[in-house]
């Protein structure tokens, strides 16, 4: 096949139609165009024209990531799951590929960036943080030595645990209430030192009302 025409879309598109002996074959973006050295005149053949549509997959799955990317970190496993449904492996993983090259895909700065949130926004404990960790995809080793680091002073979780606390400071001076206080507190994963110091303080409802 011989290339015919480079047709641009026109307005805010910045995409070209191909034409190959005078018939449409594919759309590309002006780096796909300057990459594969495409203009009127040049030949190409079937295994050309699949790298080509590999290419415009693998560019429109990288943005798509790009755009999640924009609005928060994800993990690799949750950016994987994004494209799962309308593209094949060997798409994604050249996707991902190309991102992690230029640092975009980095399940140490997302764990890093979601512990800290799990722990003085969310209040949650080192051990709830750690899981949610592991079920986004992180592997288990990195989720732990990134919390376990973020939680080294015992004081922030024990703070994020009486923050807590506070929320059922009404009913602490009812079992019913202190057993809701336990309950809230070993949902949230905090550890058992950090819930035995709170429920200790609980005894004292004069601590919470300071």
């Amino acid at each position: 096949m011989i290339v015919t025409k480079i047709e641009a879309y026109g307005g805010k598109s910045k995409f070209s139609k191909i034409f190959a002996d005078g018939e449409y074959i594919i759309s590309l973006p002006p780096e796909l165009i300057e990459r594969f050295s495409l203009k009127v005149g040049v030949e190409i053949d079937q295994a050309e024209l699949k790298k080509l549509s590999e290419a415009a997959l693998v560019r429109r799955a990288r943005e798509r990531l790009l755009y999640s990317l924009d609005r928060r970190l994800h993990s690799e496993k949750e950016l994987r799951q994004k494209l799962r449904q309308n593209y094949p492996p060997q798409i994604i993983d050249a996707a991902i590929s190309e991102l992690s090259r230029l640092g975009l895909v980095n399940d140490e700065a997302f764990a890093r960036a979601f512990a800290e949130q799990r722990l003085h926004i969310n209040k949650k404990g080192p051990y709830a943080i750690v899981s949610e960790l592991i079920l986004k995809g992180v592997d288990k080793q990195l989720a732990r030595a990134v919390v376990d680091e973020l939680t080294s002073d015992c004081d922030d979780e024990y703070k994020s645990a009486l923050a807590v606390a506070q929320r059922y400071k009404k009913d602490l001076d009812t079992p019913k209430g202190k057993q809701r206080l336990y309950g809230a507190l070993a949902r949230r994963g905090f550890s058992y030192s950090v819930v035995k110091r709170v429920m200790q303080e609980a005894a004292d409802i004069t601590y919470f009302e300071e």
